[in-house]
């Protein structure tokens, strides 16, 4: 077996290797927690449509909405989210330190500015999306509980 340094071609497939699975992963995550927060807001919707009426089509939508919300507003988007959001990170920190073994080079600082920009793109979206959807689910909560206290007051 060969025990010489890779080559600096040899670290940029490895490099290019890991973007892509980091940015598949990201991909399909960020489609995940999108998905959960426009159920959230649809959720939400169904709700303001429903919170008047007291015929029994009203009542069953929102006692849709509340079981809707119990199977939404929960902590497994937030898990979910931190342990692929370490994973990720994971892989952009390999590919940071597979290009520390390299000489500088023009290519190097582009995908160190590539990785950067990634990282900073993909932990504002995620973010974003997880404040927004708990935001949205305390709200809807709040609503929920009130008109049940209403109801039962």
């Amino acid at each position: 077996m060969d025990s010489s340094p890779p080559s600096a071609s040899d670290t940029y497939t490895v490099v290019g290797l890991l973007l892509s699975l980091a940015g598949l992963l990201a991909t399909f995550f960020s489609v995940q927690l999108s998905q959960w927060l426009m159920n959230l807001l649809a959720t939400q919707s169904k709700w303001d449509a429903y919170k008047i009426g007291q015929d029994d089509e009203a009542k069953a939508a929102r006692r849709e909405c509340s079981a809707e919300l119990s199977a939404s507003y929960n902590l497994v988007p937030l898990l979910t989210t931190i342990v692929v959001g370490i994973f990720v990170f994971s892989i952009v920190s390999g590919s940071f330190l597979a290009l520390g073994a390299i000489p500088s080079t023009a290519l190097k600082q582009i995908l160190q500015n590539a990785l950067q920009a990634f990282v900073c793109c993909y932990g504002l979206l995620a973010l974003a999306l997880i404040i927004t959807g708990y935001i949205v689910g305390s709200r809807l909560s709040a609503k929920i509980e009130q008109a049940r206290a209403k109801k039962s007051g």
